[in-house]
């Protein structure tokens, strides 16, 4: 992350995008990192990508739903401002094998605690 560059952390998701959805499991994913600097909230993969092309000097850490990453995760992974990608699925063999073509995810998770220590642990680690 260069010294221009701002983490920003966005959630695409159909249902978790909904403004005002998930009061709780927003707040706790906030407290995942003191780096990042906001957290964005999308139920499209348009408007995430609008967001992505409008914002080429961030450092973006992602959570993705399994049914957007799969098409959404290939559209965006050349991106340079984008760094990682977390799916969050409720079936994890489904969407696993993208792990196999884009080096950009991290991981496949159906838990959000799961999910909560590896954000954590890599955000912690990647930016101290």
């Amino acid at each position: 992350m260069s010294a221009a560059s701002r983490l920003v952390a966005c959630w695409l998701d159909s249902n978790i995008g909904v403004t005002g959805a998930y009061p709780e499991l927003k707040q706790q994913f906030s407290g995942v990192s003191e780096r990042i600097e906001k957290w964005h909230y999308f139920d499209s993969g348009d408007k995430f990508i609008q967001f992505i092309d409008e914002n080429p000097n961030i450092t973006l850490v992602t959570i993705m739903s399994g049914h957007l990453a799969k098409t959404v995760v290939t559209a965006v992974s050349d991106r340079t401002s984008l760094h990682s990608v977390y799916i969050f699925c409720g079936n994890t063999a489904k969407y696993r094998s993208l792990l196999l073509n884009e080096h950009k995810v991290k991981g496949v998770f159906n838990s959000e605690d799961d999910l909560y220590r590896q954000m954590y642990s890599d955000l912690h680690q990647e930016f101290p």
